[in-house]
């Protein structure tokens, strides 16, 4: 109940005026405080709502495919047993998975030196070698599923770049 300053007389909690002298009743007395739980679930749930943002911007932006992570996968794999001779000319460096949908491979011809190589006729021998093997190779399916491009980085043995070959999906899908 409040009591009006005018008459005295006690209003319910809800009037704005007196019912005895239609004085205008103390506003303070008819204003509710907050309680502090209604600010507490405020700030939860603006915490959860920024939150919920900084999930759906980090899966639309910085998330890795399962074809990535696939592709990371393998590249872990094949580098546990790095370095390794491929045949008796090429050993394989390192591999590494590159989003989106890339793989590098690092050789080195072991028995060239940059000066002596014939680097654009080798190079050229080899890209159509890789072609061919995506085009046809059962083991390079996921690749041919998935679009992946594949890229080589071959050095001389004393680690002097030679050239890098780039294989699209495109040139082993024609």
């Amino acid at each position: 109940m409040i009591k009006c300053n005018q008459c005295g007389i006690d209003s319910s909690d809800t009037a704005r005026f007196c019912s005895n002298c239609g004085n205008k009743l103390a506003v303070d007395r008819l204003i509710e405080k907050k309680p502090k739980n209604k600010i507490l679930l405020g700030v939860v749930v603006v915490t959860l709502g920024v939150w919920m943002m900084f999930m759906v911007v980090y899966q639309v932006f910085f998330s890795v495919s399962a074809v990535d992570k696939e592709l990371i996968d393998t590249a872990s794999k094949t580098n546990a047993n790095c370095p390794m001779m491929i045949d008796h000319l090429t050993r394989l460096d390192n591999v590494l998975a590159i989003p989106p949908k890339t793989i590098q491979y690092y050789y080195t011809l072991v028995k060239f030196e940059n000066m002596f190589a014939d680097t654009l006729l080798l190079k050229d021998q080899i890209k159509q070698n890789a072609i061919n093997t995506f085009r046809t190779s059962p083991d390079a399916k996921f690749f041919r599923d998935h679009k992946i491009i594949i890229n080589y980085q071959y050095k001389d043995i004393h680690g002097n770049y030679l050239f890098q070959i780039n294989v699209t999906p495109e040139q082993y899908s024609e």
